[in-house]
């Protein structure tokens, strides 16, 4: 069944939308730091992803705000300054947190409105 281009009237040929508009919006800024990011996770080469692997060959280690010895299945991951604004995703903006001290820390990240995750 052929479609509409989801922002003209002509026939829709790369995933709902005409081939002009399709390389419009893939050339779009965010979608391309989306795809960059999906592309490291799934790689495992992110600044989370590498913290991940350090928290379990040690086994415990600290929270980062309360100082507290916890286990590696307690922590999270957390970065300094969120990637939803603007942060990085580098070795040296992520931070091993408890999940008490997690959810504080986000919550101050985003004073009166809600994460967005």
């Amino acid at each position: 069944m052929r479609t509409r281009c989801l922002e003209c009237r002509g026939w829709a040929t790369h995933k709902g939308r005409c081939a002009e508009h399709h390389k419009a919006y893939e050339s779009t800024r965010s979608r391309q730091s989306h795809s960059k990011r999906r592309e490291a996770i799934a790689r495992g080469t992110n600044a989370a992803a590498r913290m991940r692997k350090v928290l379990r060959a040690n086994g415990y280690t600290a929270c980062a705000m309360c100082t507290r010895p916890c286990l590696a299945s307690q922590l999270d991951v957390d970065h300094i300054k969120p990637l939803a604004l603007g942060g990085e995703d580098i070795d040296t903006n992520v931070q091993p947190l408890c999940k008490a001290c997690h959810r504080i820390k986000t919550r101050s990240d985003f004073p009166g409105k809600r994460p967005p995750f």
